[in-house]
């Protein structure tokens, strides 16, 4: 009975097909079964489905039909019909319709509240499914494997999406995320390597790791959680992603610490204007990364922001920008000159350090910018001894500063030990 149950509870959450209000009114005829949209609308107290091979389920025990007035055929659909409504019986049973393998479609009526753990898991013919208005969350592992499935649509009330969630939907190629979404769960796109485009609502705010491995297309964020210092988890939130394109909304004011942290396959990405702050970390290790477009708006990069982006050849630093943090673009291998604006006030330890390419650092500035130093971030600690800025760039390394300025970078801290790269230079 309780595995009946779990079917009949998940199944509830469900609605596909026409608005036929009856069953026996319909014009529903056998060829349907082939086409899951085809199932009418049921009563409250009734679930109707179809099977790849037009056989019905074996549904469980006799203990389950203690709950079952009929379970019959009905101008070729497949209907359960109960002594009480679904939603009364199934609001808080765990659903589980796992490894239900010749399930092609469902439908049930209002009343679900949530889709359980596992509840479609395997279900690999399953094709079509619509999650009613009264379903808030998703479960675990939920749709994973549903390899038929090729879209599916969320109710505006879903607030949760919890993790793998539809792992392995391999055939699914669009599933809009409704505003409301709060969380997703780690894994929760995995392998849906079909998708074209996905979209993360601003409504999220939080989000586990690995949530789109090996999922391509074009990837859309408005999602605020990539304002917020993200945590070890869900700083690896597109580890195994290989994404196209991906688009920051403009509706995003900062780039917190470690929002692409080791996203190698990102190649280029524009920061939309409004950005104030890139973050901790926020690219590091993106190694195929070849441009980047940082907007006006940026006033601070902060610690490791780009380290190691080693295919980074050329990046323009707005005047906007006031503070360069520490490591920010160490290990860029591949940078080859960079200009650092009048506007910038301070830069951290090794900024550049190991630009092994850095050939030419033009600082507009006519004071010599400040050391950065000794001051604590995210956990670390600067030492005032090592400034270092740009410690281990090209032999030949030339710092070009203003030409009324030379001797005042030549004896200002930090920069004095450069002072045989110092040269001026006419900006205008």
């Amino acid at each position: 009975m309780k595995k009946l149950l779990l079917f009949l509870a998940l199944l509830g959450t469900f609605t596909v097909g026409c608005d036929k209000d009856d069953l026996e009114d319909s014009n529903v005829v056998e060829d349907e079964i082939v086409n899951p949209s085809g199932l009418p609308k049921p009563k409250a107290n009734e679930i109707y489905y179809t099977t790849t091979d037009g056989v019905i389920l074996d549904l469980g025990d006799k203990n389950f039909y203690s709950t079952v007035s009929s379970h019959e055929v009905k101008n070729g659909i497949f209907v359960l019909t109960f002594v009480q409504d679904l939603s009364q019986i199934s609001k808080s049973i765990e659903i589980s319709f796992k490894d239900v393998k010749r399930l092609q479609s469902i439908r049930l009526p209002e009343g679900i509240t949530a889709i359980g753990n596992f509840a479609f898991n395997e279900c690999s013919s399953l094709k079509s499914i619509t999650i009613p208005e009264s379903v808030t969350s998703i479960g675990e592992n939920a749709f994973q494997g549903c390899s038929s499935l090729t879209n599916i649509t969320l109710p505006e009330s879903v607030t949760s999406i919890r993790e793998a969630a539809f792992l392995g939907c391999s055939s699914l190629t669009s599933i809009p995320i409704p505003e409301g979404v709060t969380s997703i769960g780690s894994a929760a796109f995995s392998s849906c390597s079909s998708l074209t485009s996905i979209t993360i609502p601003e409504s999220v705010t939080s989000i586990g790791r690995n949530v789109f491995n090996k999922c391509k297309g074009e990837l859309k964020i408005y999602g605020k959680f990539i304002e917020g210092k993200l945590n070890y988890a869900e700083y690896h939130w597109l580890k195994g992603a290989s994404f196209a394109k991906i688009t920051i909304g403009d509706n995003i004011t900062k780039l917190g610490a470690h929002a692409f942290d080791g996203c190698g396959f990102l190649t280029n990405i524009i920061i939309p204007e409004g950005v104030t702050k890139i973050g901790g970390s926020a690219f590091e290790g993106c190694s195929s990364l070849t441009s980047i477009t940082i907007p006006e708006s940026v006033t601070s990069i902060e610690y490791s922001a780009f380290k190691g982006c080693s295919s980074l050849t050329s990046i323009t630093l707005p005047e906007s920008v006031t503070s360069i943090g520490h490591y920010a673009f160490e290990g860029c291998s591949s940078l080859t000159n960079i200009t650092i604006p009048e506007s910038v006030l301070e830069i951290g330890s090794l900024a550049f350090g190991d630009c092994s390419s850095l050939k030419r650092v033009y600082c507009k500035r006519t004071e010599p910018s400040k050391q950065m130093l000794e001051r604590n971030y995210e956990g670390y600690y600067c030492s005032s001894i090592y400034w270092e800025a740009f410690y281990k760039t090209a032999d030949n390394i030339n710092i070009l500063v203003p030409r009324e300025s030379v001797e005042a970078y030549k004896l200002a801290e930090g920069w004095k030990d450069y002072a045989d790269a110092i040269v001026g230079y006419d900006f205008n």
